[in-house]
């Protein structure tokens, strides 16, 4: 797996700008339950339909990318998903600054669509979700500061 990560880190490299980071994170595999406490630990808000499902998370204290049970390294959209955590590892690792959680997700999301692009996959078709929600969760002045 650290060969895999090294080598899309030196693609997101190339793509972004980003210094590749020296190390790689964790990797962790987790129920989509498990997934849905560690994105929303206040069960209140995880209960409410409208609360955003985590595909995949990265703790940026820990250095660990959460992955789902089932992801498996010759799915391109599982794929894309660690692309999109490792931008955010590579990120924290380079210390970028950025004006909010939105701006640093913008990077990542449009990094992770531009990794399936190049396979001639659509992001918003191949994973259901639509341009609104990207405009949202990718602003600062819609998703607000951290």
């Amino acid at each position: 797996m650290d060969q895999l990560m090294f080598a899309l880190m030196a693609w997101i490299s190339a793509v972004t700008g980003l210094p590749p980071a020296t190390d790689t994170p964790d990797i962790q595999f987790n129920t989509v339950a498990e997934l849905q406490v560690l994105h929303s630990p206040d069960a209140s808000y995880r209960a409410e339909s409208s609360a955003p499902q985590a595909i995949a998370l990265y703790n940026l204290h820990e250095a660990v990318i959460h992955l789902p049970d089932d992801w498996q390294p010759t799915d391109p959209l599982d794929i894309s998903v660690l692309v999109h955590e490792l931008v955010h590892h590579m990120q924290v690792s380079a210390g970028e600054e950025y004006r909010c959680r939105a701006a640093m997700e913008k990077v990542a999301y449009d990094t992770q669509i531009a990794f399936l692009a190049s396979m001639g996959i659509d992001l918003f078709e191949a994973m259901e979700i639509n341009e609104l929600f990207y405009r949202i969760v990718t602003d600062c002045d819609l998703m607000g500061s951290y």
